[in-house]
């Protein structure tokens, strides 16, 4: 340790019963190295050269909050695609993008989207309490007969889409499938519900979803999106379940390294799970 910086404020809130109180901490090398007041510090003042920072002298210190459920790889993940929730959101550069307040709005930008494009709509964010009512292929179909449409949900346990993305999903009323949604006379009703369905629905969009790096990505992208919120204590809760296999995000060794889990080619069974496995996405 080659330096300590003491950083000044007016109170530092510690959660430590012993010392709830401080007026200093001091830093070395990114880490804290001691918290309280420059007269309890002097012993590492005195042994280290350290310079005495006030910028935040007049600021109230707090501990960084924690976040003990979070599935960074997947929200950074939808960041990446069209926006369509109800409340204010960024994109992955941190320009603001404003939410879209019911379902019929909802409608007129996907058909804004639509317009002149002949590639799949792929978007994510709708929140059916707050806007108003679910999406069904009926009304997605009103959007485009032609143009494969592919929504998931703000809570991503549903995914909505169009005739044109269900045929491209390769399902029918012949399928039968956990959570494939059906109107009252039987017909698809565009829903995909948990994980099963979900994992289904999501094969035709890969490519558009889970591009090259896209893991790596993600993660930085939701680290950063953490910091900015005051997060500095972050677990992504995946409960006795295997990381699902993807080839696209295998691909990267940085990343397999960054979050330290296994390669899945070493599964128990030698083979890595099929991407078509319930809960791929």
């Amino acid at each position: 340790m080659e330096k300590l910086t003491v950083f000044l404020a007016k109170t530092i809130r510690t959660m430590d019963l012993g010392r709830p109180i401080a007026n200093a901490v001091a830093v070395a090398e990114g880490k804290v190295v001691s918290v309280g007041d420059l007269e309890s510090m002097k012993p590492w003042l005195d042994r280290y050269p350290h310079e005495i920072d006030d910028t935040f002298a007049d600021k109230v210190f707090c501990p960084g909050f924690i976040d003990p459920h979070t599935h960074l790889r997947l929200s950074g993940t939808y960041m990446g695609l069209e926006y369509v929730g109800p409340i204010d959101s960024t994109d992955p550069v941190g320009r603001k993008v404003a939410g879209i307040g019911n379902r019929d709005a909802v409608l007129n930008r996907l058909k804004a989207l639509v317009d002149g494009s002949s590639k799949p709509i792929v978007a994510w964010g709708y929140d059916p309490g707050v806007q108003k009512g679910h999406l069904d292929r009926e009304m997605l179909d009103q959007v485009s007969q032609d143009v494969p449409i592919w929504v998931l949900a703000y809570a991503p346990h549903i995914v909505y889409a169009n005739s044109a993305m269900i045929e491209r999903i390769g399902v029918s009323e012949e399928t039968e499938l956990h959570g494939l949604g059906r109107y009252a006379d039987g017909r698809l009703n565009g829903w995909f519900v948990e994980s099963a369905a979900v994992g289904v629905a999501s094969k035709p969009v890969r490519e558009e979803v889970y591009g090259a790096g896209f893991g790596l990505q993600a993660l930085s992208l939701q680290g950063q999106v953490a910091v900015n919120s005051g997060v500095t204590t972050t677990a992504d809760i995946n409960k006795n379940r295997r990381v699902p296999y993807s080839p696209m995000f295998w691909r990267s060794h940085k990343l397999r390294r960054a979050v330290g889990i296994r390669n899945p080619h070493s599964h128990r069974s030698g083979r890595p799970p099929e991407p078509s496995s319930p809960g791929f996405y």
